[in-house]
């Protein structure tokens, strides 16, 4: 879930479990959760910048931020990923959300 939250592809996601992209889709469709599709170039262009960093500051996911923006979860990475930005989920808090606003690593 971490792994999703944060913005990864379903393949990206097979990979660091050495499973399988269908085994990943099996999963997200039982957990009701979309895909985190490539970034769409005008999707892009149109984020407001603020509103996502607001959203940030208060504590969202990035598949919350995205809901809210009505964007992709993969969009958000990118923008945090790009202004330095570290996630609001922890990589290995499996159960709960946990604060990690720290700048990204070689930021």
């Amino acid at each position: 879930m971490a792994l999703w939250n944060n913005g990864l592809l379903d393949p990206q996601i097979a990979k660091h479990f050495n499973c399988s992209k269908v085994a990943v889709s099996i999963w997200r469709k039982q957990n009701d959760l979309p895909s985190n599709k490539a970034i769409v170039r005008s999707e892009r262009s149109s984020i407001n910048h603020e509103q996502l960093t607001k959203l940030w500051f208060n504590g969202l996911k990035d598949s919350e931020i995205a809901k809210e923006m009505k964007c992709s979860t993969i969009t958000v990475w990118n923008f945090r990923k790009e202004n330095g930005m570290g996630s609001n989920v922890g990589l290995f808090d499996w159960g709960r959300a946990k604060e990690s606003r720290g700048k990204v690593e070689g930021k």
